[in-house]
C-alpha cells in the first residue's frame, strides 16, 4: 500500500482500479480512485487481531469438546448418548461459525476486488459444489450461456451461501432449489428458490437491510450477514419473497458494469 506525507505525517492510500471498456465492449483502460486509508488501516489491523485470536481459540476449543462428545456418544446408549451427539453437532456448527467469521472479516476489512465475472458459469459451479454434499437434492440451473458483469470477485460466495441455507433449512426429505440467472442491459440478476417453509422476518431484515442486531437475534446465523456485506459492497441488492404455493425466492441484483 503506497504512502504519502499528508499534513507533516505519514499517511496511507490505497488506489482501486476499475476497467474501462468501449462501446465495442474491448478493453480500453482503468480508471483509479485513490483514498486516504490510515485510520481505516489501523482499525482493520485491530479487527484482524483479535479476530485471529478469538477463532484460534474457539477452534481449538471446540476441537476438544468435540471429541470427547465423540468418545462419550462411543461409550454410552439412550438419552446420554442422544445428548452427546447434539453437543458433536453443536460444537461442528460452531466451528463452521467462526469460519463464517473469518469471510466476513476479509470482506469488511479488504478493498473489495473486481473484475469481469461470468456469474452464469459461476452458478454452475455453485450448483456442482454444494450437489456433491447433498446428493439426495433436486438442485436445477437455468441460466443463459453467460452473464458478465463488473463485479466483486466474491458474488459466488453469496450464491452458495444462499443455496446451502436453503438446504440446511429445508423440512423436506428431497429439497429442491432452483438457481436462475437472467441479464438485462443494466444488471444480472440471480433468483435462488426453494420449496422450504419460509424465511423469518428476522433473516429478511439481514439479507434486505442489514439491520437484525441486538440480542433478540438467533436466525440463519453469519452466513446471511456474509451474502448481504458481498452484495452491498458491489453495489447491489437483496429481495426476499414467498411463493403463492411454498417456498422462497431470494433475489441477487448487481450492475452489469460495476457503478458505484
Amino acid at each position: 500500500m503506497p504512502t504519502f506525507e499528508l499534513n507533516g505525517e505519514q499517511a496511507n492510500f490505497s488506489t482501486t482500479r476499475y476497467p474501462y471498456y468501449d462501446r465495442d465492449d474491448n478493453l480500453a483502460g482503468t480508471i483509479a480512485i485513490c483514498r486516504n486509508v490510515t485510520d481505516l488501516q489501523e482499525r482493520t489491523q485491530q479487527l484482524r487481531v483479535i479476530d485471529t485470536i478469538l477463532r484460534h481459540n474457539l477452534r481449538n476449543s471446540l476441537t476438544v469438546i468435540g471429541l470427547l462428545a465423540e468418545q462419550l456418544q462411543s461409550r454410552v446408549d439412550g438419552e446420554l448418548a442422544e445428548m452427546a451427539g447434539r453437543i458433536v453437532e453443536n460444537a461442528q456448527g460452531l466451528r463452521e461459525t467462526g469460519e463464517k467469521s473469518r469471510a466476513i472479516t476479509s470482506v469488511l476489512a479488504d478493498q473489495p476486488t473486481r473484475g469481469r465475472v461470468d456469474i452464469a458459469d459461476a452458478v454452475r459451479s455453485v450448483v456442482d459444489a454444494v450437489r456433491r454434499d447433498w446428493p439426495e437434492a433436486n438442485l436445477a440451473v437455468s441460466a443463459p450461456e453467460r452473464a458478465t458483469a463488473i463485479t466483486t470477485l466474491k458474488i459466488d460466495e453469496a450464491i452458495e451461501e444462499l443455496v446451502r441455507n436453503a438446504l440446511d433449512h429445508s423440512d423436506r426429505e428431497t429439497p429442491t432449489v432452483e438457481v436462475r440467472v437472467e441479464t438485462d442491459d443494466d444488471a444480472v440478476t440471480v433468483c435462488v428458490v426453494d420449496d422450504g417453509p419460509g424465511m423469518s422476518e428476522m433473516d429478511r431484515d439481514v439479507l434486505r437491510l442489514g439491520a437484525a442486531t441486538g440480542d433478540l437475534y438467533h436466525g440463519g446465523g453469519l452466513g446471511l450477514w456474509l451474502v448481504y456485506w458481498i452484495v452491498s459492497r458491489a453495489s447491489g441488492t437483496v429481495t426476499v419473497d414467498d411463493l403463492e404455493s411454498r417456498g422462497t425466492r431470494v433475489t441477487v441484483r448487481v450492475p452489469r458494469h460495476g457503478e458505484e
